[in-house]
């Protein structure tokens, strides 16, 4: 075939429409210059090769929404090195030897998605400020086994020089799902997943643990292994290196912690909390762990409790009411006081329940008190009120058609009560029930030597009231004498009480059976009290039966006497 080869020192085509160069037969067309300048469109519908020693330049396309204008371009690398695609000014340019693509100024998706995938599944899409450094400041790392749809949901994500350093690729199961933001944050993790790092060096030492987050600088330090912890603020560091399941905010130069919304602000007490030490507020309004006297109480700004290493429990005010609950190694204690700054005034401990909110004592039977109290202590007299509906300690009195009944027990341990005005016989003071028979009730002196008592025989349906009348506790006996004279000395009369004149009865004024019979008779005849109100005598009719029997056998005695010697005298 004869040489088609030829030479031209310049081609210039001009005229309308589109010029066409055709090389006949589909030869090649080889363009070999310095420099080939187009100041058009170039369209070429076959190859478009240049030599390893040429490059294109394309001028920058005046399209600002397509940015670079630029057409595709496919080189076959035959060793070298050096070829090149560039825009001038641009920077748009590719260098095979290391697979780097560059771009000045920008790189846009007119339309569609934009996408940059790896080279394989163990391949990094790393976006970084330093063409030559894949640990750049500015470094972007998207970490995954590939580009199908569950490749990308176990991804990880870093961006930031060294940012998760040490994340497998290419990713399983284990160590994805993480995103690090923050150069050098999770640098150390491996098998980690579910973690959230933002901020420099955060989360920088965890390796395995899973499901943690750490938000500031260094957050999260010293965690190598654990998981499910929270940590906020520059320096909030991990109390181990296998802690789980912490959260910490702020470091250790925090000393409040505020929370503006609710004004509540908490403060350092200057130490580490421990036993003893319990939520208290100061006259700032600020709260701390404090250690609590127990003189002290709890500031009248408190509602918690006092709880000491001593088993103490202490609940107070500032006026020095508390209830106080004590163990103290032998007994279990719960005392409720009064303050010092308080001359009187009540303990009240109620039951029953509210009326419509307010504090009252509503019983059962629709008998209301504001002062009623199942029961009331006085501070004063340490006087104990039990059962009060009106809460007087004047039992037995009454105001206005108020009765004051209840149970009174006195600091000497005697004690009053009354009942309400019932004349009902169902209506019992007291019951005192046996199941079977023996004693109700016992006397005793104070070193429990047995004085007297009331028995119930259940079988034979009585009571007896007795007095300790033992053989083995007396001695000194002899036989009562001059009975009868005695008992001659005795004023047997018919009276009434004053305040019911209309009930005469059989009896004896208590003073003249006094110098007969003392034992049988209690008080002083005319005593009166410090109020100067009368303390009455009383008897006990049973103490009179000894003198009864003896001047009843001295007269028996005598009439046995007589009858012998009427007898006598009969028969003569």
């Amino acid at each position: 075939m004869a040489d088609k080869s030829f030479g031209v020192k310049e081609l210039r085509i001009t005229g309308t429409g589109t010029p066409t160069i055709e090389s006949p037969g589909g030869g090649n067309l080889n363009v070999n210059a310095a420099t080939t300048t187009f100041s058009g469109a170039v369209e070429a519908t076959g190859g478009f090769t240049i030599n390893s020693s040429s490059t294109i330049h394309v001028s920058e396309s005046t399209d600002a929404a397509s940015g670079f204008n630029i057409p595709f371009l496919l080189t076959t690398d035959g060793g070298g090195g050096g070829r090149k695609f560039q825009v001038d000014n641009g920077n748009l340019g590719f260098r095979p030897s290391d697979n780097t693509l560059f771009a000045g100024q920008k790189i846009q998706s007119v339309s569609g998605d934009l996408s940059i995938l790896p080279a394989s599944g163990s391949s990094d899409v790393v976006i970084s400020a330093f063409g030559g450094t894949s640990r750049g400041l500015g470094y972007f790392k998207f970490t995954t086994s590939g580009s199908g749809a569950s490749s990308l949901a176990i991804a990880n994500v870093a961006i930031g020089h060294s940012a998760g350093h040490n994340t497998p690729n290419p990713v399983t199961s284990t160590g994805g799902r993480n995103a690090f933001v923050g150069s050098f944050c999770g640098l150390e993790n491996t098998s980690g997943q579910f973690n959230a790092f933002l901020g420099y060096a955060a989360g920088p030492d965890f390796r395995t643990g899973s499901q943690n987050v750490a938000i500031g600088y260094n957050a999260g330090d010293g965690n190598f292994f654990g998981s499910n912890n929270t940590y906020i603020g520059a320096g909030a560091v991990a109390s181990s290196n296998n802690t789980s399941n912490e959260v910490v905010i702020g470091n250790s130069n925090i000393s409040k912690f505020k929370i503006p919304g609710i004004n509540f602000t908490l403060k350092d007490n200057g130490g580490t909390p421990t036993t003893g030490h319990v939520l208290t507020v100061d006259s700032s309004g600020e709260a701390s762990f404090e250690i609590i006297p127990q003189e002290d109480g709890i500031t009248s700004t408190s509602t918690v409790s006092n709880l000491s290493s001593a088993s103490d429990v202490m609940v107070g005010l500032s006026m020095g009411n508390r209830i106080h609950l004590e163990d103290d190694g032998s007994n279990a204690n719960i005392e409720i006081s009064t303050g010092e700054i308080r001359n009187s005034g009540n303990i009240v401990i109620k039951t029953g329940r509210l009326n419509s909110g307010s504090s009252v004592y509503l019983l059962a039977n629709g008998n209301n008190s504001s002062s009623g109290a199942s029961i009331k202590i006085a501070h004063t007299t340490g006087k104990v009120l039990v059962g009060s509906q009106l809460g007087n300690y004047n039992i037995g009195g009454s105001n206005s058609g108020n009765e004051y009944n209840g149970f009174l027990f006195n600091l000497d341990g005697t004690m009053d009560m009354c009942s309400e005005n019932n004349s009902s016989t169902s209506h019992i003071n007291m019951k005192l029930r046996r199941r079977n028979g023996g004693k109700m009730m016992s006397f005793r002196t104070a070193g429990d030597s047995e004085l007297g008592s009331i028995s119930v025989s259940l079988s034979e349906n009585i009571t007896v009231y007795a007095g300790t009348s033992d053989y083995r506790i007396k001695e000194n006996d002899v036989k009562i004498t001059n009975s009868i004279t005695r008992l001659n000395q005795l004023r047997p009369i018919r009276f009434n009480f004053k305040q019911n004149p209309s009930k005469t009865l059989d009896g004896f004024f208590a003073h003249e059976v006094q110098t007969v019979v003392p034992e049988a008779v209690v008080g002083t005849k005319d005593e009166v009290d410090s109020n100067n109100e009368p303390v009455l005598q009383g008897i006990d009719s049973s103490k009179l039966v000894p003198l009864l029997t003896a001047a009843l056998q001295d007269a028996i005695t005598e009439i046995e006497n007589l009858k012998t010697r009427v007898a006598a005298l009969e028969g003569s």
